[in-house]
């Protein structure tokens, strides 16, 4: 592989030591390492240029993390955004998720973890912590919600493949239909089980059984 073909990563961490212990957890992949230290400057790079995903830290000086996280899923959707945290606390593991982060990653955990968790992103999947996940399965156990409306085979088979880490295009491809068709069941997904984003989807489906 080529330099040029190299994925692009941002790293938004305000503190220097751990850009050395993301770049040493990842010097063994193709990647091209970006870092910044603070929300102006993450924003001045995504508007600058495109990058194949996020890693982002929620504690930065001049802005909210999770704030960023919807900016960067605004400026480039396709990117996946994995959280960086030092602490996992429930009120930021479900804002972090509905601003539209596809995985939450201990900092603890870099340089064991990180490798595995950022290719799980990289393809489609939701890599999250134990205790991360147990507090999204809190959340839904507990919400007061109308009855979840019955899904249809084909939404479920769906619903495994996004579980499974798949991409829309290759759920797409399996399935023999468009990306647009995938996302009008996503989105039918979505509206059925009250879910904010494919993380809260999958948890929920998870937890009444169906995958």
């Amino acid at each position: 592989m080529t330099r040029n073909s190299s994925r692009k990563i941002l790293v938004v961490e305000d503190e220097p030591r751990l850009h050395t212990i993301v770049a040493e957890s990842l010097a063994e992949r193709d990647l091209e390492l970006s870092f910044v230290q603070t929300f102006s400057d993450a924003i001045q790079s995504m508007s600058e240029r495109s990058f194949d995903a996020f890693l982002v830290d929620l504690g930065l000086p001049d802005g909210d993390g999770v704030r960023l996280i919807a900016e960067a899923k605004r400026l480039q959707p396709d990117a996946p955004s994995l959280v960086l945290t030092s602490t996992v606390i429930r009120r930021t593991v479900l804002e972090a998720l509905r601003a539209g982060a596809s995985g939450y990653l201990s900092k603890s955990d870099l340089l064991e973890k990180l490798p595995s968790a950022l290719d799980e992103v990289l393809s489609g999947g939701m890599p999250i912590s134990i205790s991360a996940a147990r507090y999204v399965l809190e959340h839904l156990q507990r919400r007061e919600s109308p009855s979840h409306g019955e899904l249809t085979p084909r939404e479920r088979e769906l619903l495994q493949l996004l579980a499974r880490g798949l991409t829309y295009k290759e759920c797409g491809k399996l399935l023999g239909v468009s990306i647009n068709t995938v996302r009008t069941h996503i989105r039918a997904i979505y509206e059925k089980l009250h879910a904010a984003n494919k993380a809260e989807a999958v948890m929920l489906a998870m937890k009444e059984g169906w995958i």
